[in-house]
């Protein structure tokens, strides 16, 4: 049987300003060089089917949160051919508020991620500023009335019996992070597991000496590893 071939689309919707302190949990006031950040939705096409990975925010969450929209969600879907309506599935990999917002473009989705996560936004850790200001109170409820409707998968792996799409857990970035890949070398979505290049250069020399890493392809959001053939579009 020949190994289905998938799409991986990278849709820009919004774009921050900041300085480098500001994209690190110990942000050190000295580090007060640009370091913009870009927004990033994920759309994986292939087999007869479209995943939609984590679903963004909107317009009123970026002027809350300072943010410039520079294409909304739906539209960067639509760009690629994809009708936000029609979408099926849709791969939560956490519930940081730029991951799970737009509550309203998915109304016929079937959305999976970690039980685990589940449970730590909705747990002690939400007591504490510095983890739950990346949170939004809207965007947990939404999700918790989703799981009562049954409309959430939690805690899977094979996405949907679609044995080629494989998401499974890891933790770092929150509780239960969700990473998306297929398993046949093909490619290995983990969405902020690793944010910036000095996340693993500059400041990890002078924090902790971590493992051994695989060679990977880093863009300033996700990151993911890719083998050799493979091709992302990134939409801007």
């Amino acid at each position: 049987m020949a190994t289905p071939t998938y799409q991986i689309f990278a849709i820009k919707y919004a774009h921050v300003g900041r300085k480098a302190w500001g994209n690190f949990v110990d942000g050190d006031p000295h580090e007060d060089w640009d370091m913009p950040l870009d927004y990033y939705v994920w759309a994986v096409v292939g087999d007869g089917r479209t995943f939609v990975v984590d679903t963004g925010f909107d317009a009123p969450m970026a002027k809350k949160r300072d943010r410039k929209i520079v294409h909304p969600v739906e539209q960067g879907l639509e760009a690629v051919g994809i009708r936000h309506a029609d979408v099926k599935d849709v791969v939560i990999t956490h519930m940081h508020y730029d991951h799970c917002g737009n509550g309203a473009l998915f109304p016929n989705a079937r959305f999976h991620m970690q039980d685990t996560e589940m449970e730590y936004v909705t747990g002690r850790c939400m007591c504490h500023h510095q983890i739950n200001h990346a949170f939004e109170p809207e965007d947990v409820s939404r999700m918790v009335y989703r799981v009562f409707a049954g409309h959430v998968v939690l805690g899977v792996r094979v996405v949907r019996e679609q044995p080629d799409v494989v998401a499974g857990r890891e933790p770092g970035h929150t509780l239960a992070h969700f990473i998306h890949h297929a398993p046949r070398k093909v490619l290995r979505l983990t969405a902020p597991v690793m944010s910036a290049r000095l996340h693993l250069t500059a400041r990890a020399a002078s924090a902790r000496k971590l493992p051994e890493l695989p060679r990977r392809f880093t863009i300033q959001a996700p990151a993911f590893a890719l083998t050799g053939g493979d091709r992302v579009r990134v939409f801007f």
